[in-house]
């Protein structure tokens, strides 16, 4: 019998550690999925066995490595940013494969607590939007019977804004601020919301203080202090003068407890969490929140739109003749990541020697019109051209708008005719 497709699920894929988690719909939260009563980290290793070929994955992999069992592959997701290649035994292995093992393995850890459940919407969210990282995670899924209907992949900025936007409303009433250390070092990033839009516009603005208390400084520095007198100077200058009602910290650079004081001063007149699953428990959220638009059409975010540095900042339309009318067509819409983007519709010319293209920047409430110039098609008649027109993008702020001439059936062949716009946004 067919397993019920019912569950939301968020999973944190890091270099060195992968977490996981899935949409509770008694405590209506996260609940973080538990390998075993260590904790709720997984490493993102693999081990395979010479003789066998058998996989393994986190603690067993390293375990299978350390009794010399196994042949250990880490780093895959470092090296698949890095277009390194990820050799086992002489042998270079497909990324895909390689992801596939990984993600399948951590995603059946979800039949101990949901035996009889599948999966209806998964988020896979990654530190760095690299397109080769998104396009071998989506491979992987694919293989696994998961398309594109029911998975996404964002980055970490982007679970942030849907844990951040998903708890209770005081939360989120004025700015919302995340202390992020890790091995990169230490980061800030604050979430400010325009009410004056609709819907409401999110924007995520960022600071890099790695150069000033970076990893390396808080493991030598641990025993003997004065990190976290470093610590209480930048969170002071970063929160001066601003608005901020919640304060998140996560990354295990907190860890050990060096930071109590500094964190005792900073809960004054603002709520503060610390805890080291807040993106996995915003790709929860996310998925949660793209499975109810899709089933219901309702959702606890509608009222957003998220701006964040990896989503289009602005609307792309034209204006076309429909049913008698003047209608205008939405191309892209703000506030979705510049690399799911695929538009494509067909129109058919009247003799149009341009194309317009509108612009609305949502943040700013501004409208531009980009015209696409088109070469006259000889030798055709009024609408007897069909144009196809597609948007892509190269990042969030360049989109590049391609026209194609699609002949007109078997009357008049495609001249084989291309026109292509880019678009600083």
């Amino acid at each position: 019998m067919e397993s019920k497709k019912t569950l939301c699920v968020g999973l944190d894929l890091c270099d060195d550690i992968t977490q996981l988690s899935c949409y509770n719909e008694r405590t209506f939260e996260p609940e973080i999925i538990r390998r075993n009563e260590n904790g709720t980290f997984i490493p993102s290793v693999l081990a395979v066995k010479e003789d066998t070929r058998e996989w393994s994955f986190g603690e067993e992999a390293m375990e299978a490595v350390r009794r010399g069992e196994a042949v250990l592959v880490d780093h895959f997701v470092s090296k698949i940013i890095g277009k390194k290649a990820i050799e086992v035994c002489g042998s270079v292995l497909d990324d895909v494969l390689v992801m596939e093992k990984f993600l399948r393995k951590t995603i059946s850890l979800l039949k101990k607590y949901y035996p009889n459940e599948s999966i209806l919407k998964i988020t896979v969210t990654v530190p760095d939007m690299d397109r080769s990282l998104i396009e071998t995670v989506y491979g992987a899924l694919n293989r696994m019977g998961i398309l594109k209907d029911r998975a996404q992949v964002i980055g970490h900025e982007q679970a942030y804004l849907y844990y951040a936007l998903s708890q209770k409303k005081e939360l989120w009433m004025n700015d919302i601020g995340l202390f992020e250390f890790n091995e990169k070092g230490l980061f800030y990033h604050q979430i400010s919301i325009n009410r004056r839009t609709m819907p409401m516009a999110v924007g995520v603005s960022h600071k890099d203080f790695s150069q000033t208390l970076s990893y390396e400084l808080l493991l030598e520095n641990r025993e003997s202090g004065g990190v976290d007198y470093v610590f209480d100077n930048i969170a002071k200058n970063v929160l001066y003068k601003q608005i901020v009602s919640t304060l998140y910290l996560t990354g295990k650079g907190f860890d050990g407890g060096w930071a109590d004081q500094v964190l005792k001063e900073l809960c004054a007149g603002r709520r503060l969490f610390v805890g080291q699953n807040l993106f996995c428990s915003g790709a929860c959220y996310a998925s949660k929140e793209t499975a109810s638009l899709l089933t219901t059409g309702e959702g606890k975010l509608k009222d957003f739109i998220f701006l964040s540095a990896e989503m289009v900042p602005c609307t792309l339309s034209m204006k076309v003749y429909y049913n008698a009318n003047i209608e205008e067509v939405i191309l892209v819409k703000a506030g979705i990541p510049w690399y799911e983007v695929d538009t494509k519709i067909a129109v058919i010319a009247d003799h149009e020697e341009e194309m317009e293209i509108i612009v609305r920047d949502v943040m700013r409430r501004t409208a531009a019109a980009h015209l696409i110039s088109l070469n006259e098609i000889a030798g055709r008649p009024a609408r007897t051209t069909r144009l196809e027109l597609s948007v892509r993008f190269e990042d969030a702020k360049t989109a590049i708008i391609t026209v194609r001439d699609k002949g007109f059936g078997e009357l008049y062949p495609t001249s084989s005719r291309i026109w292509e716009k880019m678009i600083r946004l």
